[in-house]
């Protein structure tokens, strides 16, 4: 009987630590696992797909950047990403998109289309 007392008052007090004690990542306190992902569409000012734009999403925290290039229907897809808070852009033909921010959370899967400038 001493023993499961015990057992319960050690289990008891590991639950009752606060949060702000516990060890936290550096990606303030997200979970590090890449099980987010980003996917979308990069189409022309006219609104026709960009077959070959390249598709860039950086980390605005760790300044971690990849890319990807979009299909012959403009489709791109970055599959795992680390939540976090990013900055979303592509370039076709040497025009640019509007840079675009998303925070990813947990096992979130954003859809974002971009659209690039006729400059």
């Amino acid at each position: 009987m001493r023993v499961h007392a015990l057992v319960l008052i050690c289990v008891l007090g590991i639950f009752s630590i606060p949060a702000s004690a516990r060890p936290q990542d550096a990606n303030g306190g997200r979970p590090i696992t890449p099980d987010s992902r980003v996917s979308g569409k990069v189409t022309t000012v006219h609104g026709k797909a960009a077959p070959g734009a390249i598709v860039t999403l950086q980390n605005t925290q760790t300044g971690l950047k990849m890319t990807a290039k979009t299909d012959k229907h403009g489709k791109y897809l970055f599959a795992k990403v680390v939540p976090g808070d990013y900055s979303l852009s592509a370039s076709f033909k040497n025009k640019e998109s509007e840079a675009q921010t998303i925070s990813l959370d947990h096992r979130d899967k954003v859809q974002k289309d971009l659209k690039i400038k006729n400059d």
